[in-house]
């Protein structure tokens, strides 16, 4: 497995511990002038690790709407050329809030609009030689995809080479998901990682990460791990966490 972070500011001391790669903010870096994503591509060059990934593909559309949805190319081809200037290579579709299915909306027509979403996603992506990784958010979070079974169902309705789906151990923890799911589903082609108590930095090996990577081990997982989780202080956390994940 590969271990990556999420903070661009802490790549320099990240690289030193021997994390593997970046994964960076989709949309924080769509609403950038061009100057601006400039001057943060350079930052993301020079932090020491390569950027393979990124996370919170939108945050403020809302996609399963009429108005969401006619935004929705546009701004994944302005979003996704950009991520592709950085040297992503796969993106995570989260964004539990702008995937979220309005309360009067029946859920077969929500459906069926996340399966066009991510449809599209997936082909714009690919246009751009990426990959799709469908995540599956707690229910607090969001009420569309909230298992891995879940995800995985969409993937396979969207029937793209390029997009599958991702386990979070987070939300998996939050909603008491079984591990076991994951030998269900088979392969993932992305994880996300953080304890479930605070959603912080795995520092150190806990029942339910333990399970969470035995699981990821029994399936023959050997792809990228990021850490998406709060650290007080990652000159700390950043090197143990790293040790507690490489030893489970």
């Amino acid at each position: 497995m590969r271990f990556g972070i999420t903070s661009v500011e802490n790549g320099p001391e990240a690289a030193k511990m021997g994390y593997d790669y970046l994964e960076v903010n989709a949309s924080n870096l769509s609403k950038l002038s061009e100057q601006e994503f400039e001057t943060a591509l350079e930052q993301i060059r020079q932090c020491g690790l390569p950027a393979e990934s990124s996370n919170v593909l939108f945050h403020d559309i809302d996609l399963l709407t009429d108005e969401g949805m006619a935004r929705v190319e546009s701004y994944l081809r302005d979003t996704l050329g950009r991520l592709q200037r950085i040297g992503v290579k796969l993106v995570v579709f989260g964004s539990g809030s702008a995937r979220r299915k309005p309360e009067d909306m029946p859920f077969i027509e929500g459906w069926k609009r996340l399966r066009e979403v991510t449809r599209m996603i997936g082909m714009i992506a690919g246009e751009h030689g990426m990959e799709v990784a469908v995540e599956p958010l707690c229910r607090a979070e969001t009420n569309l995809i909230n298992t891995v079974t879940e995800g995985a169902m969409l993937a396979a309705a969207v029937d793209l080479p390029n997009v599958w789906v991702l386990a979070d151990s987070y939300h998996m923890f939050k909603d008491d998901e079984p591990m076991e799911h994951l030998r269900t589903v088979g392969r993932l082609n992305h994880v996300h990682v953080a304890l479930r108590e605070g959603r912080c930095y795995p520092t150190y090996a806990e029942g339910q990460m333990r399970l969470f990577m035995n699981e990821l081990r029994a399936i023959g997982y050997e792809g990228r791990v990021t850490i998406e989780a709060s650290s007080r202080c990652f000159a700390y956390e950043g090197p143990l966490a790293l040790q507690v994940l490489r030893n489970l």
